[in-house]
């Protein structure tokens, strides 16, 4: 099976758990990896027209119209800081990366957490917001790769109490358990869409 840029990826777009197996249906903006050659060698981008959603779509891309892997990765990092702060990727002209990076740099980030997210761990959110920031950076060999986020996001996994981490997969093998779930002061009941719940997306 051939693999398939994505070329970016947004917020509202339904995000199913890891053990559910899906179909492909409309490919949207997607675009077919480049095929290797006779040694196995692949280019590392593919050449494609600019489209996408402002704030969503990696700048290097709209530069030089080459979309790569890591031009997803830049895409699914700033739905994290949509997870994160409960703000939009560009509000009034402000870019929401440059504010994360400004409160991050500054001390403050946890100015711009989305108070909704409830109780949380701080160690897994610096953790993750670190990974975001990593990943959100202009220059794409400045970011890591998908497999280094999904490696982080385990990492995070593991740091959270024994009790959030049960719920989460509980959740991925039966989102259904996530409406019948009683509250609690754990940030993954009080609000399913925060970094300890993408985890294992």
């Amino acid at each position: 099976m051939k693999k398939v840029k994505r070329c970016w990826c947004m917020s509202i777009w339904p995000m199913a758990p890891c053990r559910i197996i899906y179909q492909v249906a409309d490919f949207g903006l997607s675009r077919l990896a480049s095929v290797p050659d006779i040694e196995g060698a692949a280019p590392a981008h593919v050449s494609t027209v600019v489209k996408g959603t402002p704030g969503y779509l990696d700048p290097e891309c709209f530069l030089t119209h080459k979309l790569t892997n890591k031009s997803d990765v830049y895409s699914l990092d700033v739905v994290f800081l949509e997870l994160l702060t409960g703000m939009q990727p560009i509000t009034h002209g402000k870019n929401l990366f440059r504010e994360v990076n400004i409160a991050h740099q500054s001390g403050m980030i946890f100015s711009v957490i989305d108070g909704r997210m409830g109780s949380y761990p701080s160690e897994c959110v610096e953790k993750f917001i670190n990974l975001a920031i990593k990943c959100c950076q202009d220059e794409t060999d400045s970011r890591h790769s998908m497999a280094e986020v999904v490696r982080t996001l385990e990492a995070i996994r593991l740091m959270m109490p024994e009790s959030e981490t049960f719920l989460a997969e509980s959740i991925e093998t039966d989102p259904e358990k996530i409406s019948s779930t009683p509250p609690s002061s754990s940030s993954v009941v009080k609000n399913p869409y925060t970094s300890s719940d993408i985890s294992g997306k």
